[in-house]
């Protein structure tokens, strides 16, 4: 009886110790990556206007004064209010440079500024809109940037690329190692970034804006670890 409870004892012992350190299948750990594009349909425009003034809240004043004209323009083209947003609004000192000496500058006026970052859902009409805003009174140019209304598709195809390129990535390896790919063991997206500009082009001509919008491409990248067997 003693030696069938020292024997059972040994078992109790080894088989976890064999469970934890044994694995039915080698793995490869792969990351894949996909691509989708499309051609974009809003454009998110940033412009504001800049005045000088004597005093701090003249130049507001007329700035503000500005701004107004520019988002009745907007208006005009039927941007709802919700697409126009103050980005920033600031008001700082002009020095004078030509002091000479060791006199520290002294102030000759003060520069007011109001961005405003607008979104374009109708591509079609951009070029009219920025003319617009230009002869309302827009007098600096922040930036342009193109992007997709519903991006979801475009992101869908992408997961799916990426998806099918970690497949073929383990495929390569398991074939060069002799071995053959197994059943998925886990999957993780690493990241999916957000639908950019490929290309953009934007120049001044005295009766127009001309835009190109080119394509959008939205990239994902997913970690996949797949079994591999004999």
């Amino acid at each position: 009886m003693r030696l069938i409870l020292i024997f059972l004892s040994i078992v109790s012992i080894c088989v976890p110790a064999w469970a934890e350190t044994s694995s039915p299948y080698a793995r490869i750990t792969v990351v894949g990556e996909g691509r989708a594009a499309a051609r974009p349909d809003m454009a998110s425009i940033s412009f504001g206007v800049s005045t000088r003034a004597e005093q701090a809240g003249d130049a507001m004043s007329r700035t503000s004064d500005k701004i107004e004209g520019v988002i009745a323009a907007l208006e005009a083209y039927g941007l709802a209010r919700r697409d126009v947003q103050t980005s920033a609004l600031s008001v700082s000192p002009v020095y004078d440079n030509r002091s000479s000496g060791l006199s520290q500058p002294g102030v000759a006026g003060y520069e007011a500024r109001n961005q405003l970052t607008v979104r374009v859902r109708d591509l079609d009409v951009l070029g009219e809109v920025l003319d617009a805003v230009l002869s309302a009174g827009v007098n600096e140019m922040y930036g342009l940037q193109f992007a997709l209304q519903y991006p979801e598709p475009v992101l869908a195809e992408a997961r799916r690329n990426a998806v099918e390129d970690a497949r073929l990535r383990a495929e390569t390896y398991a074939k060069a190692a002799g071995l053959n790919l197994g059943a998925v063991l886990s999957m993780t997206e690493a990241g999916a970034a957000s639908p950019g500009v490929e290309m953009a082009a934007m120049s001044m001509r005295a009766e127009a804006v001309v835009i190109s919008e080119g394509e959008t491409e939205t990239t994902a990248r997913i970690t996949v670890v797949y079994a591999l067997i004999p």
